[in-house]
């Protein structure tokens, strides 16, 4: 699960691999009618594991700029979800509101300073924030073939964080709140009259902090009268 991880961009270039690929199958494809539970309102999870951006290397690189002698470890891999509400505000838009549990990550601190005053206020402006956030966007619901569609998202975020870090023998909450915005994508596939499943990768990124990235599967269920289009 690391490897799928390593570098930055890794999940939007693999992200956008598989979505060239499903469009290669397609082709330019006959045009698709919008399936019925894409002009409905519909709720929704997506649930998957998460990869904590900020290494122990990086933590630590950012506390020794500030004169810290330590070393940081950091618990990168977690589990993360994400539950959610659209309602149609167009043929192929929806305004999204949700909420996301980011999971935990321990952090850890040793060193001839791990119990320093400082360390402690330097760790609360450098780890970056996990917690809970509220969600508030729109998605895209983008029809290719075959039962496939393209479900971009784009939210901005408010949260309120609340992580562990051990420092000296001492554990230390790290509480925090504040904004940011959670950019994604899921390849989608019609189950049903109201079902879709599909799978897809998102950043939550935090102001000033580094990203949570989140790979995840989704099931999203759609209300309404089938026999009702457009």
């Amino acid at each position: 699960m690391n490897r799928l991880f390593e570098g930055g961009a890794a999940p939007l270039r693999r992200a956008a691999l598989a979505l060239g690929l499903a469009l290669a199958v397609c082709g330019p494809a006959q045009a698709l009618e919008l399936s019925m539970h894409l002009s409905r309102p519909y709720v929704g999870v997506r649930a998957g594991v998460t990869r904590f951006a900020q290494s122990g290397a990086d933590l630590t690189d950012a506390l020794q700029r500030r004169g810290n002698n330590v070393t940081a470890t950091v618990d990168r891999s977690g589990a993360a979800g994400v539950v959610y509400a659209g309602v149609p505000i167009g043929r192929f838009t929806a305004l999204e509101l949700g909420f996301a549990d980011l999971g935990d990550y321990d952090i850890g601190v040793q060193g001839p300073d791990s119990g320093s005053a400082q360390l402690r206020s330097d760790l609360a402006q450098l780890v970056s924030p996990t917690g809970q956030a509220l969600l508030l966007g729109f998605s895209q619901h983008l029809p290719m073939c075959g039962g496939l569609w393209l479900q971009p998202r784009a939210s901005l975020l408010y949260y309120r964080s609340k992580q562990a870090a051990s420092s000296g023998g001492v554990t230390q909450e790290l509480k925090r709140h504040g904004g940011g915005f959670d950019l994604g994508a899921a390849l989608m596939l019609d189950l049903g009259r109201a079902f879709t499943a599909g799978v897809g990768v998102e950043a939550f990124k935090e102001a000033g902090f580094d990203s949570l990235w989140l790979l995840s599967g989704q099931l999203q269920y759609s209300f309404g009268s089938a026999g009702t289009s457009d």
